[in-house]
């Protein structure tokens, strides 16, 4: 069903790009660009995803109250927050590509830990 919202939604915005449109599509002519739209598409389902399934988990399987389960992965949350400061930071002094992949692996190690 998504997919057809997608192509309702890609065709709409393909007859507005001479006007004023929400996406405009000469931004995916940029490599770069495009390249970060889709790894951050396939973190945020990954993440996501894992987060649903884990919350899932510790309410069914482990018996947690809804409460407790939630504050189970606010840790999660919290190490992003302080963090980004620090991050925003290095990518100055680092070229961005390097800490990218260093952020992904380490979430991708903590995501393996997890489950």
């Amino acid at each position: 069903m998504s997919a057809v919202f997608f192509t309702i939604f890609y065709f709409q915005q393909r007859s507005r790009q001479s006007q004023e449109p929400l996406i405009p599509f000469a931004l995916f002519e940029d490599r770069n660009y495009t390249l970060m739209n889709i790894v951050a598409i396939s973190f945020t389902i990954g993440v996501l995803g894992l987060m649903l399934l884990l919350s899932i988990y510790f309410q069914s399987i482990l018996g947690y109250s809804a409460l407790k389960a939630g504050l189970t992965l606010v840790p999660a949350s919290v190490v992003s927050m302080c963090v980004s400061p620090f991050a925003g930071k290095i990518s100055n002094r680092v070229d961005g590509k390097y800490l990218l992949f260093l952020g992904l692996l380490l979430t991708e190690v903590g995501l393996i830990w997890i489950t």
